[in-house]
């Protein structure tokens, strides 16, 4: 896939955070194809003039709606697809969940709606502050739509073409000018409100003695003893041996295995009943026995397991009847009950999936590197790198970055460059995972992950009373979403 770039802008990330409703737009050339239904002759004039949502200060208007629910798919478009959505049919004719009949055009709405709401609290919440947009932030807003112009004639489009082909039907530059200007100024306030939200290591404490079936794990090592594995057979491998037998001989193995004085010694009972009873070879033994390792289990996993382990003490064993003599489930405890300090790793990537480039993923990826290594790995460089070309929803409007990312958290690849031993911050490189290819940038160490967990619990708890205490007052227009061509 070509790809062309324009030059880094290292100004400060504040100069480039239109949020990722703004950011989608640049791929704009894999999406095109994607929309729904494409009324290019549609000027919006009824929409337009149709309120879809509306607080006491602010108006989101039905062409507005419809970008917002466009940005919204866009984000998405390759999940939908992964979950069969035909983009070449109405939404409204597709079943998201047929039995209770919710479609494909529900669900959207429904998120598209969520957000509008959302945005609408935060703008009131910036009114309230005394907050307005500056001209730096119409600056950014008019480069953005520049840069749309300038796609947009790369593809033999004009602005508003393209637009309603990316966006639908009705939609045009002003629409998509009043939409980011909303999204601007809430994400303003959102900003200072997240930053200025600070929480003592007494709070931490409280909020993690309340919750300690959320943060406190387990390790154990797990497994299950069958009475079909004891049951004599023939040459075809019919079972012709006594059941009641086989179960007795499933439960003294799985009592004997209980028996084992040591985690080493239970691990080797297992292996000796993955290669002497189910006649499996070593190697495949040894990913059995890697598979009954469960590391950091919460009470909140409410099996038999963590029922047991949360009252038991390390190096105790435990013999469960799981299905009436059919199965045994043994456990040991390697670790009791215990917060999770481990350390957490802060990072930062660019995303470039193989659903948009495909095999050219990693060759992109190394010429956005290049890109980013002539101006020596600078950060903000980087940011803007990533507001213009990554593909990652879950980070673009952070500049790519991640925090307090736990061992296990991301996919195997993405998660071994970043806890590899000798990883040391301001480390980058490039990582081929299922999704694509990502640029790496190491951020450094953050705190336990029991504290981070409980740091993101809190913010989520204030961010919702804020949007709850902010929201009396806006209403939707379901009648006009749902006219949103779709």
């Amino acid at each position: 896939m070509d790809m062309q770039m324009t030059p880094v802008d290292t100004r400060k990330e504040k100069r480039n955070a239109i949020l990722i409703t703004i950011a989608v737009v640049i791929v704009a050339a894999c999406v095109i194809g994607l929309v729904v239904y494409n009324n290019l002759a549609d000027s919006g004039y009824f929409l337009r003039r149709e309120v879809a949502a509306q607080s006491e200060n602010f108006t989101v208007n039905g062409s507005m709606m419809t970008y917002f629910f466009y940005s919204n798919y866009n984000q998405y478009s390759s999940m939908f697809a992964q979950m069969g959505v035909d983009t070449s049919y109405s939404l409204k004719a597709q079943y998201a969940d047929e039995q209770n009949g919710i479609t494909w055009f529900d669900y959207m709405a429904t998120l598209s709606q969520s957000y509008v709401g959302e945005l609408l609290a935060l703008c009131e919440c910036a009114k309230a502050a005394g907050m307005e947009l500056t001209a730096e932030d119409q600056q950014v807003i008019d480069e953005a739509l520049a840069a749309m112009e300038e796609s947009a004639g790369e593809y033999g489009y004009n602005i508003d073409t393209y637009l309603m082909a990316m966006f639908g039907s009705g939609v045009k530059t002003e629409d998509v000018r009043d939409s980011m200007e909303l999204v601007t100024l809430g994400g303003k306030f959102y900003d200072k409100f997240n930053a200025d939200l600070t929480y003592s290591d007494a709070e931490y404490e409280a909020y993690y003695e309340a919750n300690k079936a959320s943060y406190q794990t387990v390790d154990l090592i797990t497994c299950t003893v069958k009475q079909n594995d004891f049951i004599a057979k023939d040459e075809n491998g019919n079972p012709v041996g006594s059941i009641t037998e086989a179960a007795a001989q499933a439960k003294e193995y799985a009592e004997n295995m209980a028996a084992a004085a040591s985690a080493e010694e239970f691990r080797n009972a297992i292996l000796a009943y993955n290669t002497d009873i189910k006649g499996l070879s070593a190697a495949e033994a040894e990913t059995a026995l890697a598979a009954c390792e469960l590391n950091g289990m919460t009470a909140n996993a409410g099996n038999a397991a963590s029922d047991w382990a949360f009252s038991a003490r390390k190096g105790e064993t435990k013999v469960v009847d799981a299905s009436g003599g059919a199965t045994y489930d043994v456990y040991y405890l390697i670790s009791a009950a215990s917060r999770d300090d481990s350390p957490t790793r802060n990072v930062r990537h660019l995303l470039l999936t193989t659903d948009t480039y495909g095999s050219e993923a990693e060759s992109a990826a190394q010429t956005i590197y290049d890109q980013w290594k002539a101006v020596n790995f600078d950060l903000e460089a980087f940011a803007a790198l990533v507001y213009q070309f990554s593909e990652d929803p879950g980070s673009k409007a952070a500049g790519g970055l991640y925090e307090n990312v736990s061992q296990g958290d991301m996919v195997p690849e993405f998660d071994a460059w970043l806890f590899d031993s000798s990883r040391k911050k301001g480390d980058t490189g490039m990582v081929n995972t299922s999704y694509g290819t990502h640029i790496m940038y190491y951020a450094g160490e953050a705190g336990p992950a029991w504290k981070a967990a409980a740091d993101a619990s809190l913010r989520q708890a204030d961010y919702t009373d804020l949007i709850a205490d902010n929201s009396a007052n806006i209403t939707f227009n379901s009648e006009v979403i749902y006219n949103i061509n779709a």
